[in-house]
């Protein structure tokens, strides 16, 4: 698996920030989904309240890679994610967590069904001069040909 960086957690874990979950089906048909209740429990482990999803579960069922996007808006920071889908949780301290938490406990219509919980791959950097650039495991940058430079 691999571990996030700091400040990857961090944007996870603010409120503030938008997060989006894409998974596909077997077909390769894909489903995105905001879910504001995704965060980083740890540095390779990232869970999320499962309330009225329908397409994301049945999907897991089928695919488990998923790819999510973080979007930050002060000062403008983007990650995404490419992990895998490891299962439900039904109890325990994190199941109980999500339960409890105010924003998640009085919810008349949806309530929490279980906590989705997502094993990191890979981190990449989605915005700025490095967009699209993978930096867990850290990629190697683009280095022009020396051979560009050589006089003839």
């Amino acid at each position: 698996m691999a571990k996030m960086p700091a400040k990857v957690i961090e944007k996870f874990n603010d409120p503030n920030a938008m997060k989006f979950l894409a998974t596909s089906d077997k077909n390769g048909m894909p489903n995105v989904v905001a879910i504001s209740s995704l965060i980083a429990i740890d540095d390779e482990t990232l869970v999320y309240a499962n309330m009225m999803g329908i397409k994301t579960p049945k999907n897991f069922q089928e695919n488990r890679k998923v790819a999510i996007n973080i979007f930050a808006p002060d000062p403008g920071v983007s990650y995404q994610i490419k992990g895998e889908f490891v299962e439900f949780l039904n109890s325990g301290p994190i199941y109980d967590a999500f339960t409890e938490h105010p924003a998640l406990k009085y919810d008349p219509v949806f309530g929490v069904k279980s906590v989705g919980v997502i094993k990191v791959k890979e981190v990449y950097s989605a915005g700025g001069y490095l967009a699209g650039r993978r930096i867990v495991p850290p990629e190697p940058y683009f280095v022009e040909s020396s051979e560009k430079n050589k006089e003839v």
